[in-house]
């Protein structure tokens, strides 16, 4: 999950690769969260999307294949999803790597701070 700097956009991305030794290594970790910037900055909402886009000036799909060929193992980026406010905060968490949830509230300005932090204890707790 990734949380903009103005907590007014998260998104969240599903990367799956085959094995846990795999998902817990630095280089996937790296990848999936180069992925999700990607994916907020693009504004994709499905794979489709995402497989039409450009990053680090190549196409995306030829980028995966060669993480993928450097990782050694099938890579997919098979969900994602973004929520956005323009009048409260966005937060999220993940739990152990495989679980997220994000959450978004309505606040006055002066409650943003409390409200990021209630945002996260109650994504905690859902996850």
């Amino acid at each position: 999950i990734l949380v903009s700097d103005d907590s007014t956009k998260a998104t969240m991305t599903e990367v799956n690769s085959q094995t846990d030794f795999v998902a817990k290594n630095d280089q996937f970790i790296a990848l999936t969260n180069e992925i999700t910037a990607h994916v907020q900055a693009e504004g994709c909402a499905t794979q489709e999307e995402l497989h039409k886009t450009t990053i680090n000036g190549t196409n995306f799909e030829e980028y995966l294949n060669s993480k993928i060929a450097t990782i050694g193992e099938n890579l997919v980026a098979r969900k994602m999803a973004t929520i956005t406010t323009d009048n409260g905060v966005v937060n999220g968490y993940v739990h152990l790597g495989k679980v997220g949830v994000m959450l978004g509230a309505t606040c006055d300005e002066g409650a943003k701070e409390k409200t990021k932090d209630l945002l996260k204890k109650v994504a905690m707790h859902a996850a």
